[in-house]
């Protein structure tokens, strides 16, 4: 549980803080090869929590921040080290020890103490959907989405008519051939751009329609795809106005613009996260205000989310 006294400014200051030392350590460098020379095992697509301990022990030993005869330190700072990696609460001395016993560029030092400070914007957003594994259908997935870009635009009476979205996968699975996409109107026309071949367009329930989009031949584990689209739009009544975004799963390097017409520009615009995409949870829980670049459009790329709902919103 958040310690008493916390703003959710704090709070969300020490989430993005942790979350982005997650990711450093995660990615090939040397803040990676210092927990990994010092791991006793180490496993694709994760971090050894247990060497990251032991390099942040080393450093308070070797600087007389603790004794050497504190043996058990690796053990003491496992929960405030899985904290901190999750998200959920980092203290200024934790992050001081990070910092120290790290090799984090200059550059990376500085990106980090903002995000603690509140100053910047998050680079990793982890919501608050159910793990995927704890809903009902869950099916492990067929893929890692390694890059999701999401361009959308409006006409001239505020609604929407055309999205780009180009997609990096990779395939966990031997066999894999299609990518589901789905969205919230049946007066839609998919075109395929490079990629995949679009199939007929099919309701799936509850609002949603979808249309498969077939391989040129099926993918092998391991293996990646480059998938370009458009979206046609045509809605007959008018949709919220959003534009957004729900995973329970990770998606890497998310990339999302929204470019309005001069003829309808929003009165307010602001970058948005919801705690569910349904339901009584659909409320929104963090904005931020943005405001149109010289090309009436508004942009923002996030390294990664997960369990999120994230995106545009706009008031006329």
């Amino acid at each position: 549980m958040p310690r008493p006294g916390k703003t959710d400014q704090q709070r969300r200051a020490e989430q993005a803080a942790g979350l982005h030392i997650r990711e450093l350590l995660y990615q090939p460098g040397p803040c990676r090869d210092q927990w990994e020379e010092v791991a006793a095992e180490i496993k694709p697509g994760e971090i050894t929590q247990a060497a990251v301990c032991q390099v942040l022990a080393l450093y308070m030993w070797e600087h007389a921040i603790e004794p050497d005869t504190v043996t058990d330190l690796p053990r003491r700072l496992k929960d405030p080290v899985s904290k901190a990696l999750r998200g959920v609460a980092m203290s200024p001395k934790l992050l001081r020890h990070f910092l120290g016993a790290f090799r984090f560029s200059d550059a990376e030092v500085t990106r980090i103490r903002g995000l603690y400070r509140g100053d910047a914007r998050p680079s990793v957003i982890v919501g608050m959907l159910p793990l995927p594994e704890q809903r009902p259908s869950y099916r492990k997935p067929a893929f890692d989405t390694l890059k999701l870009q999401e361009h959308h635009w409006l006409g001239p009476d505020g609604l929407p008519v055309r999205h780009r979205t180009e997609i990096i996968l990779r395939s966990r699975i031997d066999g894999l051939t299609s990518y589901l996409y789905r969205f919230d109107t049946p007066h839609a026309r998919i075109k395929a751009v490079r990629g995949g071949e679009a199939g007929p367009l099919h309701e799936l329930g509850s609002g949603i329609w979808a249309v498969e989009l077939q391989f040129p031949h099926p993918l092998k584990a391991g293996e990646e795809r480059y998938i370009e689209f458009w979206t046609i739009l045509k809605y007959d009544v008018a949709p919220p106005c959003e534009m957004r975004r729900g995973t329970h799963e990770r998606i890497e390097h998310l990339d999302v613009r929204v470019e309005f017409h001069p003829d309808k520009l929003p009165r307010s615009i602001y970058w948005g996260e919801w705690a569910h995409y349904a339901g009584p949870d659909n409320k929104l829980i963090y904005r931020d205000k943005f405001s149109l670049d010289e090309h009436r459009a508004v942009h923002r790329y996030v390294e990664a989310i997960e369990r999120a709902v994230v995106g545009f919103y706009w008031e006329w």
